[in-house]
């Protein structure tokens, strides 16, 4: 009787330590499970403020003093009003006929004087903004041409007429200086003074394209950081 009281004790110790075993390896497995799901979740916030940081630094506007900004900086800034060649009035660049945040702008020298005007692109019509003795002038342009990163510009009236011009401005128009014209497929040049018309050869105008090429000049996006940068760079 008492082998059998023993072996029953014995036998009840042994099971009480599987129970408690597994149990123990069960909270074993949830802490671990728990400590993995909270390392998961740190990393995922992790991930998120490193995210929301780098946006942050990405749409951080580049501070910079008046005293940094050059004349055309300032009106692109609305620090300096623009005279409005249509209507005569000066304006900030917000007011300018379809200004719109985000719109699309060019950088580049249509005049060949050296100094390089600024294309706004709306959609629809666009503006060319240009400055004479200290004061921005505005100027309606269409956007249905292309603009080289030379300054020249490609304009097309259809299949049969085509030509290659640069824009001149004086404080109430500009207008187009013609370098060549093509007419159904016969190129001809337009002398400035004496306005005589030559045809070219076919060599010569080869020489002509490789002068002018069809590079379009880079388009940025019209926000604070790119005025900042990109009108820094002339």
């Amino acid at each position: 009787m008492k082998k059998i009281l023993l072996i029953l004790i014995v036998f009840t110790l042994c099971g009480c330590t599987k129970i408690n075993s597994v149990a123990s390896n069960n909270e074993s497995s949830n802490v671990t499970e728990i400590t993995e799901n909270a390392t998961t979740e740190e990393v995922k916030i992790e991930i998120l403020i490193t995210e929301a940081l780098t946006t942050e630094e990405a749409t951080t506007e580049i501070q910079l003093s008046d005293d940094e900004l050059n004349l055309m900086q300032l009106a692109l800034l609305s620090k300096v009003k623009i005279i409005d060649t249509e209507d005569g009035v000066k304006k900030n660049v917000t007011e300018l006929p379809y200004y719109f945040e985000g719109m699309d702008f060019r950088y580049v020298d249509l005049d060949g004087d050296g100094k390089n005007e600024v294309v706004l692109q709306p959609p629809m019509q666009g503006s060319i903004l240009h400055e004479i003795n200290g004061t921005i002038y505005r100027y309606p342009i269409t956007n249905r041409i292309s603009y080289h990163e030379d300054g020249t510009i490609y304009g097309s009236s259809g299949a049969d007429y085509s030509y290659l011009f640069r824009i001149k401005f004086n404080e109430t128009e500009c207008w187009d200086e013609v370098i060549y014209y093509a007419i159904k497929g016969k190129v001809y040049m337009i002398y400035e003074y004496e306005g005589e018309q030559i045809e070219f050869t076919e060599e010569e105008f080869a020489m002509i394209q490789e002068q002018y090429p069809n590079i379009k000049s880079e388009i940025y996006e019209f926000n604070h950081n790119n005025i900042a940068i990109v009108l820094s760079e002339e």
